[in-house]
């Protein structure tokens, strides 16, 4: 088990500098006939996308299991040379493949990476307005309550004043502003009334939101209970559902973007690569 004092520094100092040290041929991490050298380490990293490099460098264990995994690699390379292993062919074939494999890996993303970039903000816009049913701001509500608590009454208390305040709201020139600045028990009421603006689906406790959005405008309910006591809601206005300003959600759109760019540069080349005709001799066949 490594020093856990010595990953965490060496994480420290991976995420400060660049990833790899000045002395770039030197060694990074040594156990006994592994060895790990800096540009060795850097190699391994390019497996990890670029995005992802400060989170992983950042966490002590995650460097320490790479490490350690590395050098156990390192270790046995280094047994099976020692064993004169690497002398079969087999062994040599499947180094090679190995080789190749890792070689067209890293094309691929060179591919990828140098292809030449489109106007991401065009196709951030062209997909903008091709699908505003994905942007659409929520429709929402604005409301105001009053809250007859439970926290210092019973339950029949509450109800009670609660209803005997909603019959005196049918009264001619009953105020339901200046009632809730009177009755209510919610701590907001006497700055604003009770009012809450741009109310949407989820805001509110279930029974509370569910009752408001089904009352027409300035329309106030019957005694609604929820966990905080009974509750007269009031619809004061509807914000209807529309579609939002490209501006904000350009960026979003660009980066997304950006990813499908590099997936439609891989699958083209992978596609052209593939298309070409396999030449394979029926001996060649027999033979395998």
């Amino acid at each position: 088990m490594m020093n856990q004092k010595i990953i965490t520094i060496v994480a420290t100092l991976l995420v400060a500098l660049p990833i790899h040290a000045a002395d770039e041929s030197g060694v990074f991490a040594q156990r006994g006939k592994g060895v790990i050298t800096h540009n060795e380490f850097d190699a391994w990293m390019t497996r990890i996308p670029e995005r992802d490099h400060a989170a992983f460098l950042r966490d002590p264990k995650r460097l320490e299991q790479l490490l350690a995994q590395l050098l156990s690699f390192e270790q046995m390379a280094a047994d099976a040379r020692q064993a004169g292993f690497t002398d079969s062919t087999l062994v040599q074939d499947r180094m090679r493949i190995a080789a190749e494999n890792e070689l067209a890996k890293a094309w691929l993303d060179h591919v990828v990476n140098t292809a030449s970039d489109p106007d991401y903000e065009v196709l951030a816009r062209e997909y903008f307005q091709m699908n505003q049913n994905e942007f659409m701001t929520d429709r929402t509500i604005d409301v105001t309550h009053l809250l007859v608590s439970t926290e210092e009454r019973t339950e029949d208390e509450a109800l009670e004043l609660a209803t005997q305040l909603r019959a005196e709201l049918d009264q001619e020139g009953a105020d339901f502003d200046e009632m809730i600045t009177q009755h209510s028990d919610d701590s907001t009421s006497g700055s604003d009334r009770g009012r809450y603006q741009a109310v949407k689906q989820g805001d509110m406790v279930e029974p509370f939101e569910k009752r408001a959005f089904s009352l027409q405008i300035n329309e106030i309910s019957e005694p609604v209970k929820t966990r905080f006591g009974y509750h007269l809601i009031r619809v004061v206005g509807v914000n209807k559902s529309a579609v939002k300003e490209f501006d904000l959600v350009k960026n979003e759109l660009i980066e997304q973007e950006k990813i499908k760019h590099k997936k439609r540069v891989r699958i083209d080349y992978m596609t052209q690569i593939g298309n070409q005709p396999t030449e394979m001799t029926e001996d060649a066949v027999k033979e395998m």
